[in-house]
């Protein structure tokens, strides 16, 4: 999967800015979720594990917007003020959709443990 233009990043870099933010708002495991494929299509980063996976963002002032083991299955999303930092702890278990469009791990994996910027 390749990511949307305005979510290619180099390994270490970040993700510009494209689109404005829906707030610092965190969902998780909603129905309409799991049925739409989205999380929350406002949101700035979403998750969708097919195992376990550690997953955490950071927001610009160092606050912690969603944090959790997330299980196999469970979906999630975070947004906050940017840059977010973002840290996935199975990137091979774990499925990223940066502002809604496919976010590519590969780059910026390091063992199994992705680490990205979006801006």
């Amino acid at each position: 999967v390749t990511p949307a233009p305005d979510a290619r990043v180099a390994p270490g870099a970040s993700v510009p800015a494209g689109a404005p933010l829906a707030g610092a708002a965190v969902a998780a495991g909603t129905p309409a979720a799991a049925a739409s494929g989205l999380v929350d299509s406002n949101a700035v980063v979403a998750f969708r594990t097919s195992g376990d996976s550690w997953v955490q963002v950071t927001d610009a002032s160092g606050k912690a917007v969603y944090r959790k083991l997330m299980q196999a299955g469970e979906t999630a999303s975070a947004s906050g003020a940017l840059p977010l930092s973002v840290t996935v702890g199975s990137a091979v278990a774990t499925q990223v959709q940066v502002r809604g469009q496919p976010y590519d791990l590969a780059p910026v994996t390091h063992g199994h443990v992705a680490r990205f910027q979006v801006k």
